[in-house]
C-alpha cells in the first residue's frame, strides 16, 4: 500500500512539474533558477578588499570591507588588514536571484580577460555553497578591472552599488 503511493505521489509530482509554462521575461536567465531553485544556501564575492556574503535562507546580505596596512618583519613585508567595517542589507527575492544567474554564470561560462595587469591588480573570487558538502567557485587574478570583466560584473557592481553605502 505504501509503495503505491509512494508511485503515486512520485507520477503526480512528474505531470505536475512537466505542465507548468515558463514565464516570458528573462526565460533564458530564469532557467537556471528553475534549475536550481533555492538549493545554494551562501553566495561569496570576494573583490580585493571588499567581501560580500549573499545568505539565501533569509535574504540579507553582508559587506565586509578593510585596508590593508604593511609592516616590515625580520622575515620580510606583512600586510594586515586594518579599518575593517561591515554593513548588512535585507535584500529582494529578484535581485538574489539575479545575482546567482550572473555568479553562476561568471563561475561556469568563465570570461578570459583581455588584459594583463601586473602586480595582482584586479582580483575577484566568486563561491557558490551547496549546502555544507559542495562549493562551486572560480577565481580571476591580474584582472585589472573586475567591474569590465563580463557584462555580469558590470550588473554585479551597479547592484552592488545601489544597496551598499559603503562598496566601492
Amino acid at each position: 500500500m505504501t509503495k503505491s503511493l509512494l508511485y503515486l505521489t512520485v507520477i503526480l509530482a512528474t505531470i505536475s512539474e512537466s505542465c507548468k509554462q515558463p514565464s516570458p521575461a528573462n526565460a533564458k536567465e530564469n532557467q537556471l533558477v528553475d534549475k536550481y531553485p533555492k538549493i545554494w544556501n551562501v553566495i561569496v564575492l570576494d573583490v580585493g578588499s571588499q567581501k560580500i556574503t549573499i545568505y539565501g535562507s533569509d535574504n540579507t546580505a553582508e559587506l565586509r570591507k578593510w585596508e590593508y596596512k604593511d609592516s616590515l618583519t625580520k622575515n620580510g613585508k606583512i600586510s594586515t588588514p586594518t579599518n575593517i567595517t561591515s554593513e548588512n542589507i535585507k535584500i529582494k527575492q529578484e535581485e538574489v536571484d539575479s545575482i546567482y544567474i550572473w555568479t553562476k554564470k561568471l563561475i561556469t561560462g568563465f570570461n578570459l580577460p583581455d588584459k594583463f595587469c601586473t602586480d595582482y591588480v584586479g582580483h575577484l573570487r566568486l563561491t557558490i555553497a551547496y549546502g555544507d558538502q559542495v562549493n562551486q567557485s572560480c577565481e580571476y587574478k591580474s584582472i585589472c578591472d573586475w567591474k569590465v570583466l563580463a557584462p555580469e560584473t558590470t550588473k554585479l557592481n551597479l547592484l552592488l552599488k545601489n544597496k551598499f553605502t559603503l562598496f566601492d
